[in-house]
């Protein structure tokens, strides 16, 4: 079986009807150039849960730096973290 013939776009546009994929190629094009569909991230915050008001852990708990924010040195592995994202469509 012969492969068809490949035809120019604009050879007869008038010959052309409109096709299914049209939505899905915008759609997708829209996407990569990311003019849509793209989230961005604006902040990020996160903090270790304390299991109750005596929960401290001097060897690494959270401390105030020069500029009055909290600075979290590190945490365990089965510490219960949460961590929170502000994002702009």
């Amino acid at each position: 079986m012969e492969a068809p013939a490949l035809q120019r776009a604009d050879a007869n546009p008038s010959s052309y009807t409109s096709t299914a994929n049209l939505p899905v190629s915008l759609a997708l094009i829209s996407w990569l150039t990311q003019s849509h569909g793209v989230l961005r991230v604006a902040q990020t915050s996160h903090e270790r849960v304390r299991a109750g008001p005596h929960d401290e852990r001097p060897d690494y708990e959270e401390w105030v730096d020069e500029a009055g924010g909290t600075v979290q040195r590190m945490y365990r592995v089965k510490d219960h973290v949460v961590s929170r994202a502000v994002l702009l469509a």
